[in-house]
């Protein structure tokens, strides 16, 4: 089933599950489904492959929400990603429920930055720095501790997108950021899964 997208630069283009899912990037929150778009002057650099999806642009990515309407599918433009930080503020407050005691969990979440707005992560308690396996640089901090629930996979993305957006509005934008939460039962196993993570 084709999506056609309204708005933004990408206005009047359609694209079926197999391009959303080879050039874009594909969230589910909440009841929502967004879809991040590379920006536009890197969109034919990304379908001919010269770019991977997951490059950290210079610039900000495109928010863009899908919705089902009487004839299909529609992309519509999330300007300023206003509707994207909403559900995911929604998730992270549904998300705050507590763990059933039959529930276990090992080992700590950490939630690790790396790019232009890491230093968000240096005022997060029990902050440190990691340095993985390829050498690269992350921010990190412990987010769930033993025992605790599985976080959010989008908790506390939504100050990283905001500050990634202001920066870009004062130019000092030039990567982008990272954001990682993963289970590890120690900062080695961090590091090598750090390692993994491609730029």
């Amino acid at each position: 089933m084709l999506a056609k997208f309204i708005g933004g630069p990408y206005d009047g283009i359609a694209l079926d599950h197999n391009d959303i899912n080879l050039y874009c990037t594909f969230s589910r929150i909440g009841g929502c489904t967004f879809i991040e778009m590379p920006p536009f002057e890197n969109w034919e650099a990304v379908r001919r492959g010269d770019v991977d999806k997951n490059t950290p642009f210079p610039k900000v990515c495109l928010v863009y929400q899908l919705v089902r309407n009487e004839t299909g599918m529609e992309a519509r433009f999330d300007e300023n990603a206003e509707a994207l930080l909403t559900a995911m503020r929604e998730q992270e407050q549904a998300g705050s429920r507590a763990v059933p005691p039959s529930v276990e969990f090992r080992g700590t979440y950490y939630r690790c930055l790396r790019g232009d707005v890491d230093n968000l992560g240096v005022t997060a308690p029990d902050s440190f720095s990691v340095r993985d396996e390829k050498g690269r640089n992350w921010v990190c901090h412990p987010v769930a501790k033993e025992g605790a629930a599985s976080p959010s996979l989008f908790a506390g993305i939504a100050d990283v997108l905001e500050a990634q957006g202001r920066s870009h509005e004062l130019g000092l934008a030039s990567r982008g950021t990272k954001v990682e939460v993963l289970l590890c039962d120690s900062r080695d196993e961090l590091r090598r899964k750090l390692a993994d993570i491609l730029d």
